[in-house]
């Protein structure tokens, strides 16, 4: 387990409030409560109800740095908020959990997931100093100790972290799960990752939103995607996540503030985060139309 995972919420209440649902200030119209909602949505989170941190298995706080905040938000009247002090390199993380699951889900606890689209928005203030490294991954938990099959990450890079790459990575190895924790480099497979073509401006809320297909059963045709405000920017293609294996699908969502190396260069770094959707279909940015779903597109 990564060192992020701190303050563990317990199932009972996890379990609990998402049962009990959330009258939301606001609740976008494809969302479940709201005006058009999608069947394909399967979450969202626009961090207004106070009990935000019970709707994960997981949610690290920074001992109360990593909050909901309203001097941004991008829908609603308020974002999550992460601060970087001087040289801190773990500034909080939160991990949910869907679909069937080796730990705890209340998410369709019985359903397999093998697409799966994730949209959130991120603001960088126009005097942040460089961009820390992690931002959002996917995954397939394939064991109680924590095991991944795949990951998809949505991070940056050491050449020029102002744009965002898609990572690929397999813990599987002739049909075989091979990882043994999280993040067991060891038994990693990386998959080649893909540059953004347009970079993560500062000053203003940016659109991310990608895509994960898994591959269907012995055939390398899965496919990992990102858009950035509502425009593909990185695709890639033929990818061969699992293999055959199949015990778990796409079942878990993080989003952490891992600043690699010596943490952040200034104190008091703000990153924004806001309008998460978890879909099964293309979700598109806030006051877009919903675009359809890439069709046979080449990589980059």
């Amino acid at each position: 387990m990564n060192t992020y995972n701190k303050n563990i919420v317990k199932y009972a209440v996890y379990a609990s409030v998402l049962n009990a649902g959330f009258a939301h200030a606001a609740v976008e119209s494809i969302c479940p409560g709201g005006t058009q909602a999608d069947n394909n949505v399967i979450f969202c989170e626009s961090f207004e109800d106070p009990n935000y941190q019970s709707r994960y298995y997981d949610f690290d706080d920074d001992n109360g740095e990593f909050v909901s905040s309203t001097n941004e938000a991008k829908h609603g009247q308020s974002s999550l908020r992460a601060k970087w002090q001087l040289n801190e390199v773990e500034a909080g993380a939160f991990q949910l959990h869907f679909g069937k699951h080796p730990l705890a889900s209340n998410i369709q606890p019985a359903a397999d997931y093998r697409e799966i689209y994730w949209r959130f928005y991120t603001k960088y203030p126009a005097g942040f100093v460089d961009y820390p490294n992690k931002l959002s991954r996917l995954t397939i938990m394939a064991g109680t100790g924590w095991q991944q099959a795949m990951i998809a990450h949505v991070w940056t890079e050491a050449t020029d972290k102002s744009y965002l790459y898609i990572d690929p990575v397999s813990g599987v190895k002739n049909d075989v799960l091979v990882t043994t924790k999280w993040n067991d480099f060891a038994n990693f497979t990386w998959l080649g990752s893909k540059k953004s073509t347009a970079p993560v401006t500062k000053g203003d809320w940016v659109c991310v939103e990608s895509r994960v297909k898994l591959n269907d059963s012995g055939v390398a045709n899965g496919a990992f995607e990102l858009y950035i405000n509502n425009q593909l920017t990185a695709s890639k293609n033929n990818i061969d996540w699992v293999g055959a294996w199949s015990t778990y699908a796409l079942n878990t969502l993080q989003f952490s503030n891992y600043w690699n190396g010596a943490g952040s260069p200034a104190d008091n770094q703000l990153r924004y985060l806001d309008a998460i959707v978890v879909s099964k279909a293309r979700i598109g940015c806030i006051g877009d139309v919903v675009p359809l779903a890439p069709q046979n597109l080449s990589a980059f």
